[in-house]
């Protein structure tokens, strides 16, 4: 069958690029695996990871829904305090080829200690341009919930493509 096509291009005309595999040519789009995975204190998101060849363009990097139907329907981070606190955040990290080159807080802070507040963020507030030069390059992504939080990513994958 065909391979899967995603629009891509906010700017200017829209183009069709492939988008088959977490492993891509220049000109291709890299898309991770539909993940799920549920964190406390850091850690590498599992299985949330792209390679790319890039001619030394910068790169998107995005969080996005998984389709319909997959797991955790409809994608989210969402963010869980299990106890009284006034803080109530989670991070998300990108990593270039191990090293750490955009961090993304969210949450809320609160003036009363309540507990079991929830907040849902949609994926793809995690938008990011990589400004590299050419060459094969891995992303990766890991997540942090503050102290006495839980983050749950459901039903997100990563992509990257060069503008």
């Amino acid at each position: 069958s065909a391979p899967s096509k995603i629009h891509v291009g906010d700017v200017g005309p829209k183009f069709e690029r492939e988008m088959t595999s977490n492993v891509a040519s220049i000109g291709d789009v890299a898309v991770s695996p539909v993940i799920s995975q549920t964190v406390t204190t850091k850690a590498t998101v599992t299985n949330l990871a792209v390679s790319l060849t890039t001619s030394g363009k910068p790169v998107r990097l995005q969080l996005i829904p998984g389709p319909t139907g997959g797991v955790g329907t409809p994608g989210h981070l969402k963010l869980s305090c299990t106890s009284s606190d006034y803080y109530h955040t989670g991070k998300i990290y990108l990593y270039r080829d191990g090293s750490e080159i955009a961090v993304f807080d969210f949450g809320s802070q609160t003036t009363t200690s309540l507990g079991g507040e929830v907040i849902y963020v949609s994926p793809a507030v995690i938008d990011y341009l990589d400004n590299t030069t050419s060459g094969v390059y891995t992303y990766t992504v890991s997540a942090e919930a503050y102290v006495n939080n839980v983050l749950d990513i459901s039903n997100v994958k990563l992509v990257a493509y060069e503008l």
